[in-house]
């Protein structure tokens, strides 16, 4: 433990940051791996450095961002890279159209 009661793989005074940005700090970290940051987030509060509140808005909105952009980016990108002929050993056409096809009847 360090002199301020936060755990040593903490940055320094984190549990006296803003909720704000221990928010920040834990939604990007999501952008890199989901889970740790998010029993990371519950250990934390579990210890008192970080409400439940914070922990859990900071997990939620950073993985819900990382969702909507992964989505943004195979929506908007995504048919185009197709067109590629190495794309195409990959995922022939056949297999995405009857993709297409089973998210339309049985997507929702």
């Amino acid at each position: 433990m360090m002199p301020n009661n936060s755990p040593v793989w903490l940055p320094l005074g984190f549990h006296e940051w803003l909720p704000v940005g221990q928010a920040f700090a834990l939604g990007l970290l999501t952008f890199i791996q989901e889970d740790v940051p998010t029993v990371g987030a519950a250990i934390l509060a579990a210890a008192g450095n970080l409400t439940w509140q914070t922990g859990f808005l900071g997990c939620f909105f950073g993985i819900w961002m990382g969702d909507a952009l992964l989505y943004a980016t195979a929506r908007g990108v995504g048919r185009p890279l197709m067109q590629h002929p190495w794309a195409r050993k990959f995922f022939p056409a056949d297999g995405v159209a009857r993709s297409e096809r089973w998210f339309a009847r049985k997507g929702t």
